[in-house]
């Protein structure tokens, strides 16, 4: 008889929380296109079902495009509420670093203005799930293009994601790295507004946080039962 370990999960009710990166929306020139099943929570939903055979999973979408973290935090009790979610994936942060774009001095922008209302925007995000007992998989951002119309705070993704990893730690939430698994060609992955993925980028983006659910959350392998003989 061979015995075959089902893999299982302490927590199976997930919300995906963030803006239009979340939502899933996709950016074939010259146009932005919502398509959910091509959105990572879509994707992760699936991965989760194929793992967890024996469990009922769920992956909530609430993605809401142009919203900037600090307008996340407002929201997310709201969702929380809705949803009663067991585990949130955070991605939020990029809209803040796009609205530099309008500004005289775009660097000063970032740094000054953009990262710090960022960062104080998931901290409160994290910390109003926490205070409900929801846990928290934070992620970092994937690289962006630069020359391309969304994509002109390239040069400063590295920084923010080497601050929301402080967060993270500051804040005793898992962080999922998303900036560190896409490859550094990102033709592929990337789409041609510089910012917003493609369908290859949005199944890394899934496989990621499935990678960072099951280190976290899966339940260890059990023991052999001892027995005696007689």
């Amino acid at each position: 008889v061979t015995v075959t370990w089902v893999p299982q999960i302490a927590q199976t009710r997930f919300l995906a929380f963030g803006d239009s990166m979340t939502a899933g929306i996709l950016s074939p020139a010259p146009f932005l296109l919502v398509d959910a099943p091509e959105s990572y929570p879509y994707k992760l939903a699936l991965l989760l079902a194929a793992r967890y055979q024996d469990q009922t999973t769920v992956v909530l979408n609430d993605g809401l495009g142009g919203e900037w973290a600090q307008d996340g935090a407002a929201r997310l009790p709201g969702s929380l509420g809705r949803t009663d979610p067991q585990v949130v994936l955070l991605w939020e942060g990029a809209n803040e670093l796009l609205d530099c774009r309008g500004t005289n001095d775009f660097d000063r922008c970032i740094w000054s203005t953009a990262i710090p209302g960022i960062l104080r925007g998931l901290r409160d995000q994290v910390r109003t799930a926490k205070a409900r007992g929801v846990k928290v998989l934070l992620a970092t951002h994937p690289p962006q293009r630069p020359g391309t119309l969304r994509g002109p705070a390239a040069p400063w993704v590295p920084t923010l994601n080497a601050a929301i990893a402080a967060l993270a730690s500051g804040e005793q939430v898992t962080l999922v790295d998303l900036y560190a698994a896409f490859p550094a060609d990102t033709t592929s992955t990337v789409g041609a507004d510089g910012l917003h993925l493609t369908e290859a980028g949005y199944a890394l983006v899934a496989r990621v946080f499935l990678d960072a659910i099951s280190s976290t959350l899966e339940v260890p392998y059990p023991s052999p039962a001892p027995f005696a003989v007689r």
